[in-house]
């Protein structure tokens, strides 16, 4: 007995035989028989046990291999015969039991070879069927790139017939050019045993180029050399042609995008242009004097031109929101200071209306917060514009209170509610759609455009809330919203300059611009602040302009022929190396045009229609004035000891004239005197309404002395009575008789 000896045929020889024993030639070759046998049945029980774990692309070449064994074997089980028959014939043995159990291991060898072919023959086609059912293209080639092996589905999806392809390298007979080199590189990375996912285009038999994504893998042999590879192919052309469409069309909207964008730029530029002289001239005309009926109409043209702003804004602010390019900040806000403004600028507009308007603020809400604080104050503003002009009874409250708060921030709700017109219910989610309102009588009786509420939901979204409404026909309505905000860190106050001009006396300026009625208006403007000014209509001449003479600013406009603000800005700050502060006057109000304006060498921005007080302040910034020779008698050094009213407007308006802030105050001082004996006699009568016209008259004029102890007084006067209210009137009325009586011997003194 060998060991090289099957370890079950050792057994079973040590059993019949026993050890030492001598066995005859004859014996000998049916013993290696069937030790031959044994160890390909232990072969084939581990390729059967194998089988059940291959892949499919793996099942080919083990079908193979099982093929090449059974030949094997039938050569083997004839030479068993021979054997069997050399034994039997010799009379070597004469018991047949154990030829009778050679014969039974014979016979199950052989049924579990039907069986393990069987079912590698099952496996494969059900992974063929499968492969079949995915539409997956199957190629099979060598080490040189030569097809040995093509599957139907493969060729159905190029068009070509085995005999076409197999036996060829498929780069010559499909690949174009440039898929050629892809393949060439593909098949570089498999010969290392990498496996690759790739696209690559194929030309079909008929001439038509498709797209499939390919998914390679190297074939390896028992010996784990690479024999070739193995492809298994995807076609893509529909998804590629859907890519492609989805590419011109989203080419094709960034064009349209980008045009929108460019026709809002020049549509907001060629309505700014002309609005900034309407209402410039219009500030300009009420500074004159006018009788009543010139008032109105001037009131009613810069209403009008008001109106057509917010307009303009509410359009690009909606385009900048759909394009996504609306940018947000989030920087420390002194919310207390943001509400009180929004207050005071409201309380008028409601009180000329008849209305009431409110801030109502939790005290336990930390002052300071962190958010975008000019997209808040848009939306309050848009929402509480919104409820006073739906209101013609009762008012609006602007509600702020905390819900919760933790360590270092808390949820802030924020609410406007109004007694107006309400909505209803059926129309309360189309007001947050474009251009709609709740039916077209709206638009006709209140005006608006229907932006402002879905550019109110889609800011407060931006600000990471959300809006809701809640509201009754004929009952009002209440807009909420919360935000979660960090608390913030209380704000740094700016100290102001120690002396505040009211005039820019001698200040030189180089005014650009090209459009004679908005040069005409800032020429007035300026000049009335005792400006030297020299006008340029256009680039060019402004650098001649600039290389003759020296300026304390220039005001550059960016929109001019020959040559715009932006070039002329950076050849004044390049060629000519001028360090003199230039403020862009520029239409455009659309994103990015204060980046470019800063980026070309620009210090300061501003928007047409530019504010004049706006103007003022930056002209002022940019100027340090000289000391005068002789200055002029100005009513800046008027005393006001106590500080209960203030001058300042007055100097503003008249350039510190003394004379005419003397005069002023003069006439207020008679006129005050006759406007309250007809209010004491309104009282006396109880004549509401003629109380409410009083107190409507004598308002503006507290206001332009800065009397801040009596605004909130005249103001309640006009509201009750309008209301109708007796009660409380008297008293009111009183203080303020006595209030200004104070007030009017401390003017009298400061203009003596």
């Amino acid at each position: 007995m060998s060991e090289d000896q099957h370890r079950l045929l050792r057994r079973q020889l040590r059993k019949f035989f026993g050890d030492g024993a001598e066995i005859s030639p004859e014996l000998q070759a049916f013993i290696e028989a069937v030790d031959q046998s044994y160890k390909h049945h232990e072969s084939d029980r581990q390729l059967i046990e194998r089988a059940m774990e291959l892949s499919s692309k793996e099942l080919t070449e083990s079908n193979k291999k099982l093929l090449e064994e059974s030949k094997k074997q039938k050569v083997l089980i004839d030479s068993l015969k021979d054997s069997l028959r050399s034994i039997s014939s010799s009379n070597l043995i004469t018991d047949d039991h154990d030829l009778l159990k050679i014969a039974d291991l014979l016979s199950i060898e052989i049924e579990q070879r039907k069986r393990a072919e069987a079912q590698i023959i099952a496996s494969e086609e059900k992974y063929r069927g499968i492969i079949e059912n995915m539409n997956l293209g199957m190629l099979e080639t060598d080490n040189n790139g030569v097809v040995v092996n093509v599957y139907d589905r493969f060729l159905t999806m190029t068009g070509y017939t085995a005999d076409e392809v197999l036996g060829k390298d498929p780069k010559e007979v499909m690949l174009p050019e440039g898929a050629q080199q892809i393949m060439r590189s593909q098949e570089a990375h498999r010969k290392t045993g990498e496996y690759n996912v790739y696209e690559l285009q194929i030309r079909r038999k008929d001439g038509e180029l498709i797209w499939v994504i390919v998914s390679a893998a190297p074939i390896f042999a028992a010996d784990g050399s690479i024999t070739g590879s193995l492809g298994i192919h995807f076609d893509i052309t529909h998804r590629k042609q859907i890519e492609s469409d989805l590419e011109i069309a989203k080419a094709t909207a960034e064009a349209s995008l980008k045009s929108k964008d460019l026709f809002l730029a020049n549509i907001s530029h060629e309505i700014r242009t002309p609005m900034n002289a309407i209402i410039g001239m219009s500030r300009l005309l009420s500074e004159t004097p006018l009788n009543s009926s010139q008032k109105e109409y001037l009131r009613a043209i810069s209403t009008s031109a008001q109106g057509l702003l917010v307009i303009i804004n509410d359009v690009l602010d909606m385009s900048k929101i759909q394009s996504g390019k609306f940018t947000m900040e989030t920087i420390d806000v002194d919310l207390e200071h943001q509400l009180k403004t929004l207050e005071q600028t409201f309380q008028f507009k409601a009180e000329d209306r008849g209305i009431y308007f409110q801030v109502i603020q939790d005290k336990s809400l930390y002052p300071f917060v962190q958010t975008d604080p000019t997209r808040l104050n848009q939306v309050l503003t848009n929402l509480v514009s919104n409820a006073l002009k739906f209101t013609t009874v009762g008012g609006v409250t602007l509600t702020v209170k905390k819900l919760n708060s933790g360590k270092d921030s808390a949820d802030i709700e924020f609410s406007v509610k109004d007694t107006g017109i309400g909505i209803d219910k059926e129309k309360l989610n189309a007001i947050f759609e474009s251009f709609t309102q709740e039916d077209s009588t709206i638009t006709r009786k209140y005006g608006g455009t229907g932006l402002g509420l879905a550019i109110s939901r889609q800011l407060v979204e931006l600000l990471g809330g959300e809006l809701f409404v809640e509201s009754e026909k004929g009952k009002g309505s209440v807009f909420r919203f919360v935000l979660h905000l960090p608390n913030g860190t209380p704000l740094k106050k700016e100290r102001k300059q120690s002396t505040e001009l009211t005039s820019l006396d001698g200040m030189k300026v180089l005014l650009v611009e090209d459009n004679e009625i908005n040069q005409f208006l800032a020429v007035t403007i300026l000049k009335r602040w005792n400006t030297l000014v020299e006008t340029a209509s256009n680039g060019l001449e402004a650098i001649e302009f600039a290389k003759k003479q020296t300026f304390d600013v220039i005001l550059m406009d960016m929109q001019m022929p020959e040559m715009d603000g932006i070039e002329a800005t950076r050849y004044l700050r390049a060629e000519l190396k001028i360090q003199t502060p230039i403020i862009a006057l520029t239409a455009n109000a659309v994103k990015g045009e204060q980046e470019k304006c800063i980026e070309a060498g620009m210090n300061d921005y501003l928007s047409k229609p530019f504010d004049q007080d706006v103007l003022f302040e930056k002209l002022a910034n940019c100027y340090t004035q000289p000391t005068p020779v002789q200055k002029k008698a100005s009513a800046s050094h008027l005393a006001n000891p106590s500080g209960r009213f203030s001058l300042k407007k007055l100097n503003k308006m008249y350039n510190g004239e003394i004379q005419f802030v003397r005069r002023t105050v003069e006439i207020f001082l008679s006129q005050f005197q006759a406007d309250m004996a007809r209010l004491n006699e309104a009282l006396a009568s109880e004549n509401l309404e003629g109380i409410e016209q009083m107190a409507h008259k004598i308002k503006p004029n507290i206001d332009l002395f800065d009397i801040a102890e009596l605004k909130e007084d005249v103001r309640q006067i006009e509201l009750q009575a309008h209301a109708g209210k007796l009660e409380g009137l008297e008293f009111k009325i009183k203080r303020l008789d006595q209030v200004m009586s104070e007030v009017g011997e401390e003017m009298g003194k400061s203009l003596n």
